[in-house]
């Protein structure tokens, strides 16, 4: 149950000292409790530094007394180690309701939460905090074997399932050059413990990263269909990403750009083989930053400010990222303003970009199906009708003849569309 923290100082010094502490707070229905030990006081960047040693941990039921744990931190030999730091996995209920959630909704990927990488400290330009396990960094045994046993798991448990290739790791979010030594060690890591786990970076192939991600997600104006090329061959995939940025010429998902553009980005997505789209968010309404004393109404203002990240953009600041960015999905009106006089049960409301992007994702769909289909029927197609299908799967100049050349008109898109459809209707009638 998340937001019961206990928190109890100790003031240090260079003498071992004993200390006991009672925790009588439980909330109603509480199955287990973490107990962390940190060495100095907890700022939100990470900053602050210090070293604690434990001699001796015992804790104990206060109400009768019994020893609940207690370890004096002794060594133990390997094979003990494997036993120690074995993770337990109860899988069944998460099964049933993961089963549950695949067949209903037909979602195609998910985030696997994970433990023990560390994390940039704040926002990318501050450095990176070091992953831990149970306490133990990650220049110790214990992390190390804990780590294996967890994500060795997982990936067994997965792949078991079915799901291995839908399942993916989105730890680190667009790294700077000066981070890519510790998100490699962390993709490495990861790598030698489960390899054909999906390991997304939100970054574009570089030198220094080649050999870690396996699913690459840079930002649209970032693909390099070249580098592509040369990691596919070795078994890496692709999707990529539109946000704050690319802005103009460039396809974009800004309020202020013709309604096109998140259609055609999905044309220029098949077109570069690209096997999935990241947007950040959808439902971004207000800003920490921006509106740090109320809440911003979207429909008056309608530019996705940057929130607050730590020291990086003040309480006040206004940073603009664009009209719209981060929101497809509004406000029922009698919400926008915030604090209604009463409850309010009207839904979202839905906007014409994201009606574009699910055409876009519709028209990339329909490619797919006549791709499959027009492989299945090989065998039974004349050569000249098994050409002018394939011919239909390239993306015609009058959508998009670069990444920042493409229409605005929507007619060559339907046009399009529909011989696309006329196709599989044709195909299919021959199964």
């Amino acid at each position: 149950m998340s937001g019961r923290n206990a928190t109890h100082t100790i003031r240090s010094g260079t003498d071992w000292q004993d200390s006991e502490i009672m925790v009588s707070l439980f909330p109603e229905g509480a199955k287990q409790a973490a107990f962390e030990w940190q060495p100095a006081e907890y700022v939100e960047d990470g900053s602050t530094t210090g070293a604690l040693w434990l001699d001796w941990v015992r804790v104990s039921d206060a109400g009768n007394g019994t020893v609940l744990i207690e370890d004096d931190f002794a060594s133990c030999e390997r094979a003990e180690m494997d036993r120690v730091f074995k993770p337990e996995f109860n899988w069944a209920p998460w099964d049933v309701e993961m089963a549950r959630i695949l067949e209903t909704y037909h979602f195609n990927s998910f985030v696997l939460r994970t433990p023990g990488l560390g994390f940039g400290a704040g926002w990318a330009q501050h450095g990176s905090i070091p992953g831990s396990i149970l306490g133990y960094g990650e220049d110790t045994p214990e992390y190390g074997v804990a780590f294996k046993a967890w994500y060795s798991e997982a990936e067994d448990h997965l792949r078991e399932k079915g799901w291995l290739k839908k399942a993916f790791i989105y730890w680190f979010d667009e790294p700077e050059p000066h981070q890519y030594d510790f998100v490699m060690e962390g993709n490495l890591r990861m790598k030698a413990a489960a390899p054909d786990l999906q390991r997304m970076l939100t970054e574009q192939v570089a030198p220094e990263l080649v050999g870690g991600p396996n699913l690459w997600c840079p930002v649209s104006y970032e693909f390099d269909q070249e580098a592509a090329g040369v990691r596919r061959s070795e078994g890496d995939r692709f999707w990529w990403y539109i946000c704050t940025g690319p802005k103009a010429p460039y396809a974009t998902l800004f309020i202020d750009h013709p309604g096109t553009e998140l259609r055609v980005w999905l044309w220029q997505t098949w077109e570069r083989r690209i096997e999935g789209i990241l947007i950040w968010q959808t439902n971004y309404w207000t800003s920490n930053a921006a509106y740090p004393e109320s809440l911003q109404n979207p429909y008056e203002d309608p530019m996705g400010w940057c929130h607050v990240m730590g020291d990086f953009v003040p309480p006040g600041a206004r940073r603009p990222w664009g009209n719209g960015d981060g929101r497809f999905l509004y406000p029922p009106l009698k919400a926008a303003a915030g604090n209604p006089d009463s409850p309010v049960l009207d839904p979202p409301v839905g906007s014409i970009r994201m009606e574009m992007l699910r055409d876009g994702i519709e028209d990339y769909e329909y490619l797919v199906m006549l791709d499959r289909l027009i492989e299945e029927r090989r065998a039974s197609i004349p050569e000249v009708e098994w050409v002018a299908y394939r011919q239909l799967l390239d993306v015609p100049p009058s959508i998009s003849e670069s990444m920042t050349e493409f229409t605005w008109d929507p007619a060559p898109i339907e046009a399009r569309r529909e011989a696309v459809a006329r196709a599989i209707v044709r195909l299919g009638a021959g199964a």
